[in-house]
């Protein structure tokens, strides 16, 4: 066991060997890379929760079918000029019926399955984060550009 008068001349083991001054700018650097992660964690969020709100819309609209009323076709025999004239009435009326369901099922063509997001890029960030607050420690003890 030491002396109090030799004991201040020794550092133990255990402690982080910083003086007054770097553990005051340690801990100002450790804050400031708090603060600056929380917009990269504020669009990590963002981004799950966009992913879950645009697959839920997907998986709906899936779900919907529209209901279509039971018509029906004539069709038109024969080569004389009324029949001529009946077809062509027809060709005129036929897309009001036919392209119903062409019509309604275009929109769902349209939107794609999302994409999840990159779980890469995602440990990537917290990777550098916890290097980041690794290397607060051993940051120069001024805090100058130089």
């Amino acid at each position: 066991m030491l002396t109090p008068t030799i004991s201040i001349q020794y550092i133990p083991r255990s402690s982080w060997k910083m003086t007054s001054r770097e553990k005051a700018y340690y801990r100002l650097r450790l804050v400031i890379t708090l603060i600056l992660s929380a917009t990269p964690f504020c669009f990590i969020c963002m981004d799950e929760a966009i992913y879950s709100v645009l697959s839920n819309v997907y998986y709906f609209t899936g779900l919907v079918h529209v209901d279509y009323p039971s018509h029906y076709e004539m069709k038109v025999a024969g080569k004389g000029e009324s029949a001529k004239m009946m077809r062509s009435i027809q060709e005129v009326f036929s897309p009001l019926t036919s392209d119903i369901r062409e019509r309604d099922d275009r929109w769902r063509e349209c939107f794609v399955s999302p994409s999840e997001p990159d779980k890469n890029t995602f440990w990537t960030i917290i990777l550098m984060f916890i290097a980041a607050v690794f290397l607060c420690r051993f940051q120069a003890s001024s805090p100058g550009f130089s």
